[in-house]
């Protein structure tokens, strides 16, 4: 028989003590990347001088514009016009502007030639965030769902310039 010596018993009692503590041990799944879409959006007003009159267009765009105002001021706008009249409130409406402090750079100022006789047209473009709907945590599984996924939807819908975080470059496989 086998002598038992302090160093064996010192031995197996740490191997049972590392067994029964790494029993104990939560596991935590691995964290993943955050799943979005980043989809590009264009809201489009025009107007028809004959439909509505000038006067009334050019309250109506102001009216616009000061209700997106924090797009406008961010990303700027194109301002499209088909006729002599859409041109003078286009050339206006790009005056106003740049005298409120949109860079003269984000401001598209071009000549189209407009569906139903349109005499002026504005679009504003930008970038929606759609996230994932996140899996709420329970009690006694801490650890099991993904954590942080409320932080990082919260983050990506708070970005201005979504698109901008995002790589040009195709992801490897």
């Amino acid at each position: 028989m086998r002598k038992v010596t302090r160093k064996s018993l010192w031995q197996v009692t740490s191997l049972c003590a590392l067994f029964v503590l790494g029993g104990c041990a939560e596991t935590v799944s691995t964290r993943e990347g955050q799943a979005i879409h980043t989809v590009p959006m264009v809201y489009t007003w025009s107007a028809s001088f004959e439909q509505v009159g000038l006067e009334s267009a050019k309250q109506d765009v102001r009216t616009l514009i000061n209700k997106n105002w924090d797009l406008v001021a961010n990303k700027g706008l194109d301002l499209q016009w088909s006729t002599n009249q859409g041109k003078q409130l286009a050339t206006s409406l790009r005056q106003e502007l740049i005298e409120r402090g949109v860079d003269a750079k984000h401001i598209s100022f071009t000549q189209e030639s407009l569906d139903n006789n349109k005499d002026v047209a504005v679009r504003f473009h930008y970038t929606k965030v759609v996230t994932e709907v996140c899996t709420p945590s329970k009690i006694g599984q801490f650890g099991a769902y993904s954590e942080g996924c409320f932080a990082e939807n919260s983050r990506w819908q708070a970005m201005v310039n979504p698109e901008k975080m995002l790589s040009s470059q195709p992801v490897a496989k």
